[in-house]
């Protein structure tokens, strides 16, 4: 039986995972997958508003990218959901400010820490 292999949550390909195209369903014969992002490939969205805003974001911000890497989209939408949380603060940031102060003491994390926790 092959060792089972997980792709993250912003990949779309075998290959992510170091597996040949095709592999999961050659071996396994089926692929489960999912996802609570557009995909920017597929041409059910090509008249979508959002999915046309992110490719001329890259277009105009990062040419050299991948329009179809997941951790492009992923990206793209965390920093327009920042955009939206701002945009609805105003010009009263420090409700803001005292909602990610309580986050940061409620689940103890140190923001001097960085990523590791170290």
């Amino acid at each position: 039986m092959p060792r089972e292999r997980t792709l993250s949550a912003h990949s779309r390909r075998p290959a992510d995972a170091g597996l040949p195209l095709g592999y999961p369903l050659k071996r396994a014969g089926y692929l489960i997958s999912s996802s609570y992002l557009k995909d920017p490939t597929d041409s059910i969205w090509k008249d979508d508003k959002a999915i046309k805003d992110y490719a001329s974001f890259m277009r105009n911000y990062y040419p050299d990218g991948n329009p179809g890497d997941g951790i492009n989209l992923y990206g793209y939408s965390v920093a327009q959901t920042l955009v939206q949380v701002l945009k609805q603060c105003g010009d009263d940031i420090a409700d803001l400010v005292g909602c990610v102060g309580s986050c940061l003491q409620t689940y103890s994390i140190d923001p001097a820490a960085g990523p590791s926790g170290d």
